[in-house]
């Protein structure tokens, strides 16, 4: 429900941020998260954010593009040097928000400013931004109000960037602490943008996302519960990207911390999306009608993202036949020849009742959260039938579970082939 706005007279246009309605329900988990906030925080928003008993911290680095419109790179430099972050060693925020302040900073004044962000920085500390993607952009940044609970902004003077547009590899390159979590692109005829939201990943053996709940949101308490056992698939996958050169990964399960951390080991980038609980989302407000379809901004990346390798985990075995062959479509959008994907299929008449939570504890041994089981709810599918409807992916390897695990649960690696 948020509005950049310059003045009450502008005429504004509607949009959807998903990637910040994810970041506002991860921190209200949190008993009293700490908030930074770049921009120049709305009456609206900060009253949310009081609703939520958050520990508020503002900048409003905003206002000087405001109030110097022509601020050189020197200039801005030393701003930040003399009045940004000067708090104790021992603050640290559990989310970051910078709108869309980045597309107005050049990428060596935003390493200045992230010198001085890390040390605030906690394990898996989250961080949004929006992203500008045309050559055209609003003069100074906007203010992001909330508003008659509906997301929209308001269409402003559009003028020549002062910067080139960051590039999404460049940003991760400068902000080398932090791996993307989702890819949210919205869109209309007048203004085209993107969402942003990172989480901060420093050279740690713990991982926990915030101070409440932690346990069973990092699946902590949850390992003490699962079944563990040996993963050949995973580890096949690991294998072939130790032979790649800074790799990306698109892992569509649940937002595992030890799954990024082990990824992030081998992998330039990591990018998580949790599919099922999009699908189940599209689900509540299409009914029948999203069986056999997804909302525009699933598996919507920059045109230029290529991955090599997606972690499907489990997901095949909850979505239909229509569901199966648009996924597949989305998906060989970002591909290359021989991009690897991961699946897991159950062969039995009784499946967990939804995706589990799987939880890597290193590249070849994996925890699985036990789940209620019931009959399928979907057909089962052959094998055959599946690849089949895996168009353009090549079977690479079929490998069983190991230790723990039933028969009827196997492991498969495929690759792409553009001309198949």
């Amino acid at each position: 429900m948020i509005i950049p706005s310059h003045s009450e007279n502008d005429s504004k246009s509607w949009y959807s941020f998903s990637g910040l309605s994810s970041v506002l329900n991860e921190i209200a988990l949190v008993e009293k998260p700490a908030i930074l906030d770049l921009g120049a925080m709305a009456p609206s928003f900060f009253s949310l954010l009081c609703a939520q008993k958050c520990l508020l911290y503002s900048e409003g680095l905003s206002d000087v593009f405001h109030s110097n419109p022509d601020i050189s790179f020197d200039e801005l430099d030393q701003f930040i040097d003399r009045h940004l972050l000067h708090y104790e060693q021992h603050c640290k925020f559990d989310a970051i928000f910078s709108w869309d302040l980045l597309n107005y900073i050049p990428l060596a004044s935003i390493e200045k400013l992230l010198d001085k962000i890390l040390p605030h920085c906690k394990p898996n500390t989250l961080l949004h931004m929006i992203k500008y993607t045309g050559s055209r952009i609003p003069k100074a940044p906007c203010q992001f109000i909330i508003e008659d609970a509906q997301h929209f902004c308001t269409d402003t003077a559009l003028v020549e960037r002062k910067i080139p547009v960051h590039s999404t590899y460049q940003l991760l390159k400068t902000m080398s602490k932090f791996v993307i979590l989702n890819d949210l692109k919205s869109q209309s005829m007048k203004k085209h943008f993107i969402e942003h939201m990172l989480c901060f990943t420093p050279n740690s053996n713990v991982r926990k996302r915030f101070t409440a709940n932690d346990d069973k949101d990092s699946g902590l308490a949850l390992v003490s519960q699962g079944v563990s056992h040996r993963s050949p698939g995973i580890q096949a996958l690991c294998h072939h990207l130790r032979t790649l050169q800074h790799p990306n990964i698109l892992d569509l399960g649940y937002k595992e911390s030890k799954n990024v951390e082990l990824f992030s080991t081998l992998c330039k980038h990591v990018y998580v999306e949790e599919l099922y609980s999009s699908l189940m989302n599209w689900k509540k407000v299409h009914g029948s009608d999203a069986d056999g379809s997804f909302s525009e901004n699933v598996l919507n990346f920059e045109s230029s993202t290529r991955f090599d390798a997606i972690i499907l985990w489990d997901l095949l075995n909850y979505v239909s036949p229509e569901q199966v062959d648009m996924l597949v479509r989305r998906l060989a959008r970002y591909c290359h020849e021989g991009t690897r994907i991961f699946v897991i299929v159950y062969s039995f008449d009784d499946i967990p009742v939804k995706p589990q939570r799987f939880i890597l504890q290193s590249d070849q041994q994996m925890t699985i959260i036990p789940a209620n089981t019931a009959p399928r709810t979907l057909a089962y599918r052959t094998m055959a039938q599946l690849f089949r409807q895996l168009s353009g992916f090549k079977p690479d390897g079929a490998y069983w579970l190991q230790q723990g695990m039933q028969s009827g649960v196997g492991e498969y690696l495929l690759s792409y082939h553009s001309r198949l």
